[in-house]
């Protein structure tokens, strides 16, 4: 027996109509820049007991003709991010998340390594070995990357649309940002499609 979806179909649009946020009923889906380009692609993985996804990877890409890659993350949330150059830099800051450490390059080129005691991406104590660092990165004017208490996350503001991405392992925790699913009970469903067929024969006669 297929379990039911645990969210419905989240769909956010720019003011002209044109699509900026698509996330399918298990969190995968996409963010788009204005100009129409993705700017997000984000993958689910996995799924616990209660059907609930288990974790996310994601891929950023660059508002250019080549879309540029800008930041990739597995499903555990290891990865990489190149920041934007800010004035005075001599390089793109960048952040490297592995197993069980976090570097920093700044725009200068010195790096910083934070220890994470076991982070793989979740969630951890506050008194938690670098539980309670906190780093962030603004990629380009629409993605930035927040990385706080063992828990990294896209957030994607354009437009006047606004949607975040939790990356790496969910704890049971449901899927930030997910409208519930709507539930629509079979004898209604079919009561609708008896009463359009009977509308389109009536229409025929």
């Amino acid at each position: 027996m297929v379990p039911a979806p645990r969210y419905d179909v989240l769909e956010l649009k720019y003011g002209d109509g044109t699509p900026a946020v698509l996330r399918h009923v298990d969190g995968s889906g996409f963010a788009y820049y204005q100009s129409g380009r993705k700017a997000i692609c984000i993958t689910s993985f996995g799924r616990d007991g209660k059907g609930k996804v288990r974790r996310f990877a994601a891929i950023v890409h660059g508002d250019g003709a080549r879309s540029p890659v800008l930041a990739a993350f597995d499903e555990w949330g290891r990865g990489y991010a190149d920041g934007q150059m800010n004035p005075g830099d001599c390089q793109q800051p960048k952040l490297l998340i592995g197993e069980s450490s976090l570097t920093v390059v700044d725009g200068g080129g010195r790096a910083t390594d934070v220890p994470v005691a076991n982070h793989k991406n979740r969630r951890v104590q506050g008194d938690a070995t670098g539980g309670s660092t906190e780093v962030s990165l603004r990629l380009n004017q629409c993605v930035s990357l927040q990385h706080q208490r063992g828990r990294s996350t896209l957030n994607f503001s354009s437009g006047g649309v606004q949607h975040s991405f939790v990356l790496g392992e969910l704890q049971g925790e449901e899927v930030l940002g997910m409208p519930a699913p709507t539930t629509v009970s079979l004898a209604e469903e079919t009561m609708k499609r008896i009463g359009e067929a009977t509308s389109t024969l009536d229409g025929v006669r």
